[in-house]
């Protein structure tokens, strides 16, 4: 566990002293008195996991005291506790009325970012059925969502065991992206800031369906890191876009293939069945790793609260022969299914793919408004501001069917993208030689391996940009042919050819240049 002390101590700061007010827990009670119930129920029951992890905001059982404002900081790790307008949102008030509903199917939905103050009397009930049995698959996730975040707190500054282990049980249960997306990294980061690398393994063993494995790839490496386990197979083709590996084609079509040739690679380049990530990552390294500081929890009252993460994942070395494996075991597929049709043999298709119904998408103005910040925050840094970039392009291409303002937002940002693309190369040609002349400087290197990479970094920023592809559909779509070759042009004149089909954008383009033809 030396790795992981190691890595703790950066998050942390080494904090050690027992009286630290961040680390104090509010005694809980068991009974949750409310008033005003409306019920052929005259007593609602909580299961006993829960019982003194729910927060209660008035009467005689009162125990949530709103923060004055406190904060603790050092060089590595920053938390921030401060009131806002957002007040705890699984708060309990005792005095808001609970009413049964005559038909329980006829009750709506909870809003977008629920509380049970918002909710009506008879959400209510339906929430207390909730807190009776929470691991009851039919219960709504939005219900579900205000007990997490009541546990959430109490991951911070309340029962932080007992928290942790509900919350593994409802990540068993309920297959969501979000709860998962959320629930992951909170867990992780709060093992980390608690320092309990046995509650992290925990975590980690607990993963036994697809669904659980929805973890930020750079806190699974650092878990994965911490602990001593190797990367498997797996875990990079779910991390495959983190590595700048944009085509997903086989990984979707194929996985079964992509994975077994995966593997293949990864065991002949390295001799064991996984990537042992501390051939990357020495103890002198991990100091000199770029942070980046991220909001811990989900819960809106506890956005303040922040932790300065490392950002392993973006490691020269470790992102280049990452992508190596991923490209290698894309092309090697693409060959295997071409000889396979040739041969006649049956092509193997993903069995396990399920289409589920769409949802009805609403828009996040809160993600909206936190990409946005994000995008001001890395102004003056090109490379960072290029993911920000993507991922505002992803995100208003979401909801481009709600109104044409998100697919021109889009757009907009595409055109950012490709018009920053100058400053984005120099900023990464410049960060790249640093990168190898600091590895140079702390270990003997093959001369010829530094000619090589050298070599490599001269030529450029290499990753695709999918700004080029998005905006060719988009006017594509729009039957503006015109500016779908330009943007093809632009592309390949950038040395971006591929675009993940068979021609490239060389052979979109010739569509293109027949469709505007067509359309003359």
């Amino acid at each position: 566990m030396g790795f992981f002390r190691k890595l703790s101590n950066i998050l942390t700061g080494n904090l050690e002293n027992d009286a630290d007010p961040l680390k104090q827990v509010v005694k809980q009670h068991d009974i949750v008195p409310i008033k005003n119930i409306q019920s052929n129920d005259h007593f609602l029951k909580v299961h006993p996991d829960i019982l003194g992890l729910l927060w209660i905001g008035d009467g005689p059982k009162k125990n949530y005291i709103e923060s004055k404002g406190e904060s603790y900081s050092n060089e590595y790790i920053t938390i921030n506790i401060s009131t806002s307008w957002d007040s705890e949102p699984s708060l309990i008030y005792t005095n808001l009325p609970i009413k049964e509903p005559a038909n329980f199917n006829s009750i709506e939905r909870p809003p977008y970012y629920p509380s049970y103050s918002s909710l009506t009397p008879q959400q209510r009930w339906v929430y207390f059925k909730l807190l009776n049995d929470p691991y009851s698959k039919n219960n709504d996730i939005g219900y579900v969502f205000i007990l997490y975040y009541g546990l959430e707190r109490q991951l911070f500054e309340g029962d932080f065991e007992k928290a942790f282990n509900v919350i593994l049980k409802l990540r068993d249960i309920y297959d969501n992206q979000s709860f998962q997306f959320y629930s992951a990294k909170a867990l992780i980061l709060s093992c980390l800031y608690h320092q309990s690398a046995d509650f992290l393994s925990g975590f980690l063993f607990s993963i036994d369906k697809d669904y659980e494995a929805n973890i930020p790839s750079n806190l699974l490496i650092l878990c994965l890191f911490s602990l001593g386990i190797m990367l498997t197979a797996s875990d990079l083709m779910r991390s495959a876009k983190d590595f700048e590996f944009e085509n997903q084609r086989y990984i979707k079509s194929s996985p079964e293939l992509f994975l077994e040739i995966l593997q293949k690679n990864i065991k002949s380049k390295y001799s064991t069945d996984g990537i042992t990530l501390s051939n990357f990552f020495t103890k002198k390294q991990l100091t000199k790793v770029t942070s980046k500081e991220s909001i811990i929890y989900a819960n809106t009252s506890l956005s303040n609260v922040t932790v300065s993460v490392p950002e392993l994942i973006n490691n020269f070395k470790f992102k280049k022969e990452m992508f190596e494996l991923l490209e290698g075991a894309h092309q090697q597929t693409k060959e295997t299914l071409a000889q396979m049709r040739k041969n006649g043999d049956a092509i193997p298709v993903n069995e396990n793919k399920i289409t589920k119904p769409k949802k009805e998408l609403v828009f996040s103005k809160k993600e909206e408004r936190n990409l946005l910040m994000s995008a001001d925050h890395e102004n003056n840094d090109p490379i960072a501001l290029h993911f920000v970039y993507m991922q505002l392009q992803d995100f208003y291409y979401k909801y481009r069917s709600l109104d044409q303002r998100y697919l021109n937002q889009c757009i907009n940002f595409c055109l950012k993208d490709i018009d920053s693309f100058d400053s984005l190369n120099k900023a990464w040609i410049q960060r790249e030689k640093k990168e190898l002349k600091r590895m140079i400087s702390s270990s003997l290197s093959n001369p010829e391996d530094i000619r090589r990479q050298e070599f490599e970094i001269e030529k450029g920023f290499h990753y695709r940009i999918p700004a080029f592809k998005r905006l060719a559909i988009i006017y594509e779509q729009k039957k503006q042919y015109d500016d779908a070759i330009k943007i093809c042009e632009r592309s390949i004149e950038l040395g971006f050819i591929d675009d993940g089909t068979d021609g490239g954008f060389n052979g979109r383009k010739q569509k293109l240049e027949s469709k505007l033809k067509s359309a003359l």
